[in-house]
C-alpha cells in the first residue's frame, strides 16, 4: 500500500531535471561518478512553488545522474501526514552510518558554527574566482555550483568551500572563523576586472536539514506562503520563463537570496544559506514541525563521517589540497593556471604526497582525543585530527595517515588499541 508520502507526490508530481557536461580527459582515466551533489538556487514567487535545479560539478565536468526528485508544494500539511517511509535517496559515502540522527526524519542545527558566506559580484565575478579556486568553476550554470579549495601562491589551502554561480556574482559558503581574510585574499588578485568582493557572513545564516525527510522538509520551508512573499531571487532563467524581471529579482538578490546545496554525506543533509529576513521565517516553518535540534557534537558526528575538513583540525596554515583526499570532488587537473596551481600539478603527476587524510573507527571504551598517534606496532602511521563519539560508544575518527599506510593495509593501533580503517567508497 503507498505510503502518504508517495501519495502526495504522486498528487502533485516530481520534477526531474538532468543537466551535464563532459571534461577533457587529460592525462589521465576520468570517472563518471553518480550524482551525490546538487546546488538548487531557490527561486521563491508567492505564484508557483517549483524548484529549478542544476546539478553540482564532480571534478572538473558535471557527472550524469537522476536529480533529486522532491514534493512541490507539499507545504506543512503535506509533511505532516508522510509516513516514516524514507522519501529521499541515500547517498553512499563511507558506509557509516554515522549516529541515531538517521533514524530520525528531521533535524536541524542552527546556525552552524563558523560557517561564512563571501559574494564576488560583477561582470568579472566567475573569472576572478576560476583564477583562484582548484575547480573548474567556469564549467558551472547559473544555478549550480562545485566544491573547490581556494589556495595561496604555494598552493597551500586557505579555505574548503562550497561555491554556487549565481546571476550577477559568485557565492562561496563553508567553515572558517576569519572569513575577512578570505575576502582580503580575493580582493587582492582583483586588479582591473569588474568585480567586488563581499562578507555576506554576518548578514546571512546557515542551517543544516539532515534525515530521511530533509528535501521534503526544505520544500515544505518553501512552500510557505509567508515565506514565498517575502523572498525575491534572482536567476538567469525565471521559473515562470520569462525574463522581464529578471533584472529588478538580480538587483534585490543581495539582500532575499536563499541556496541550498544536497551534501554527500552518509544520510540526507542539507546546507543552507540565507539572509536574515528569509531564515526568520524558515525558522517559523521549522518550529511548526516535528523537528529535532541537533547537538553540535551530533553535527560533528557527521561532519566526521563525511569526511568533511574543518579549518584548526584538518585544515591548517600549510595543508595541500590532496592532503585533504577530495581530489574527485574539489579539484580539477585540466582547467589551466590558477594561483597555486603549480604545486597542485607537481603533486599529481609525482604523486609525492606525504600524507593523507583518513578514517578510522574507534573500539567502544578507547579514549582518544586529537593529536594522539595512530601507530602501527611500534612505528608512528599518522596523528588523529577530529574525533567524534557515537551511541553505541565507539567513536568515528579523521587522522592523518603517513604515505605507506594509505591503503589501510596494514595494522593499525591508537594507544595500543586496534582501530579499524574505513576505506573510501567510489562515491563519496
Amino acid at each position: 500500500m503507498p505510503s502518504a508520502l508517495s501519495s502526495v507526490r504522486s498528487r502533485l508530481g516530481t520534477r526531474h531535471g538532468d543537466q551535464g557536461c563532459g571534461g577533457s580527459p587529460g592525462h589521465r582515466t576520468q570517472v563518471w561518478y553518480p550524482l551525490d551533489w546538487q546546488v538548487r538556487v531557490l527561486q521563491l514567487d508567492p505564484r508557483r512553488s517549483e524548484v529549478d535545479g542544476a546539478r553540482f560539478a564532480r571534478r572538473d565536468h558535471l557527472g550524469p545522474g537522476n536529480a533529486a526528485t522532491g514534493v512541490a508544494g507539499a507545504g506543512l500539511d503535506g509533511l505532516r501526514a508522510a509516513s516514516s517511509a524514507d522519501p529521499t535517496r541515500r547517498i553512499p559515502t563511507s558506509g557509516v552510518n554515522p549516529m541515531s540522527v538517521s533514524d530520525r526524519r528531521l533535524a536541524v542545527l542552527w546556525p552552524v558554527p563558523s560557517a561564512f558566506r563571501i559574494d564576488v559580484v560583477g561582470p568579472d565575478a566567475l573569472s576572478v574566482l576560476h583564477n583562484l579556486t582548484t575547480n573548474d568553476v567556469r564549467r558551472l550554470e547559473i544555478g549550480s555550483g562545485c566544491e573547490t579549495f581556494l589556495t595561496n601562491v604555494r598552493g597551500q589551502v586557505l579555505v574548503h568551500a562550497i561555491t554556487v554561480r549565481l546571476p550577477d556574482r559568485m557565492a562561496i559558503m563553508g567553515l572558517h572563523p576569519e572569513p575577512e581574510s578570505l575576502r582580503a585574499h580575493i580582493d587582492r588578485y582583483i586588479i582591473r576586472e569588474e568585480a567586488e568582493v563581499r562578507d555576506r557572513s554576518s548578514d546571512t545564516e546557515t542551517l543544516v536539514l539532515v534525515g530521511r525527510d530533509a528535501a521534503t522538509g526544505l520544500q515544505a520551508m518553501r512552500a510557505n506562503a509567508a515565506l514565498a512573499a517575502a523572498a525575491k531571487v534572482g536567476n538567469a532563467e525565471p521559473i515562470d520563463g520569462s525574463t522581464e524581471d529578471n533584472a529588478a529579482d538580480a538587483s534585490a538578490a543581495n539582500a532575499t537570496d536563499l541556496v541550498h546545496a544536497n551534501l554527500p554525506w552518509s544520510i540526507p543533509a542539507v546546507w543552507i544559506n540565507a539572509s536574515r529576513d528569509v531564515s526568520d521565517r524558515l525558522r517559523a516553518v521549522l518550529q511548526e514541525l516535528d523537528v529535532h535540534r541537533l547537538s553540535e557534537t551530533e553535527f560533528e558526528g557527521l561532519r566526521v563521517a563525511a569526511r568533511w575538513p574543518k579549518p584548526g583540525a584538518e585544515i591548517g596554515d600549510k595543508t595541500l589540497p590532496q592532503e585533504l583526499d577530495r581530489d574527485a570532488q574539489a579539484i580539477s587537473f585540466t582547467k589551466g593556471c590558477y594561483l597555486g596551481q603549480e604545486t597542485v600539478a607537481r603533486l599529481d603527476a609525482r604523486g609525492q604526497v606525504q600524507k593523507k587524510l583518513a578514517l578510522l573507527q574507534l573500539p567502544a571504551g578507547l579514549s582518544a582525543a586529537p593529536s594522539d598517534p595512530v601507530t602501527c606496532d611500534d612505528q608512528v602511521a599518522g596523528v588523529l585530527t577530529s574525533v567524534a563519539a557515537q551511541p553505541d560508544g565507539s567513536s568515528l575518527a579523521l587522522a592523518y595517515l603517513k604515505r605507506g599506510f594509505f591503503d589501510g593495509s596494514q595494522p593499525l593501533q591508537v594507544g595500543g588499541v586496534p582501530v579499524t580503517f574505513l576505506p573510501r567508497q567510489s562515491a563519496g
